[in-house]
């Protein structure tokens, strides 16, 4: 058994990990942005930031003998996708503001 347990690199045990804490993230996230739309910004940022750590994070699986060059891809979709909807979020937010700023302006 630990035979096979050294034939892991080190880093994917933590990308794993850290897989799991990005999904679990994004669900929050979406769950804030349900209960809270105002902080738009704030949780646009949050996930922003967790997909970018989770692209990053992703290519260092194979840390001492490709870094960078063979990435998981199921590895990097939850990084980006974390990253797409922070931006939808970011999107959404500021397109709703200007229109509800645009109708307290010909209304008033």
């Amino acid at each position: 058994m630990f035979a096979y347990l050294t034939l892991i690199p080190q880093m994917w045990i933590y990308v794993n990990y850290f897989t799991w804490l990005t999904g679990i993230v994004i669900l929050v996230g979406l769950l804030a942005f349900w209960i809270f739309p105002s902080h738009y910004k704030k949780v646009a940022l949050l996930l922003g930031i967790t997909g970018l750590i989770q692209i990053i994070i992703s290519g260092f699986v194979y840390y001492p003998y490709h870094i960078f060059v063979v990435v998981p891809l199921q590895l990097v979709f939850v990084g980006i996708f974390a990253l797409a909807v922070g931006v939808v979020i970011a999107i959404y937010g500021a397109i709703k503001k200007k229109n509800i700023e645009g109708r307290s302006k010909t209304s008033s």
